[in-house]
C-alpha cells in the first residue's frame, strides 16, 4: 500500500527511485522515521479536533479526488481523453 501521493509532475522513473529511497529509510537500523511519521499524526489529529474537521471523511474525500484525477491522468495518457 502507497503512502505517497504520486504528483503530477512526475515521470515514472523518478517515482520509483524516489519510493527505493523512502523504503531505505524506514527501514535502515536506528532509523526514527516511524516516530517522525508519528508525530505529525498526532499534531494532525489534534488539529483536526481543534477544528472540528472529521478526519476519516476528509481522507476519504481526498483518496477521491486523487483517484479521479490519477485515473483521468491514466485515460489521457492512453489518448482517451483530450490533454
Amino acid at each position: 500500500r502507497r503512502v505517497l501521493f504520486r504528483s503530477e509532475t512526475l515521470d515514472e522513473a523518478l517515482w520509483k527511485k524516489l519510493e527505493e529511497e523512502a523504503y531505505e529509510a524506514v527501514h535502515a537500523e536506528g532509523s526514527e522515521v516511524a516516530d517522525e511519521l508519528a508525530d505529525v499524526l498526532i499534531v494532525t489529529m489534534a488539529l483536526a479536533h481543534r477544528y472540528g474537521i472529521d478526519i476519516e471523511d476528509a481522507l476519504r474525500r481526498k483518496f477521491n479526488i486523487v483517484r479521479s484525477r490519477n485515473q483521468r491522468q491514466r485515460e489521457v495518457d492512453r489518448g482517451l481523453l483530450p490533454a
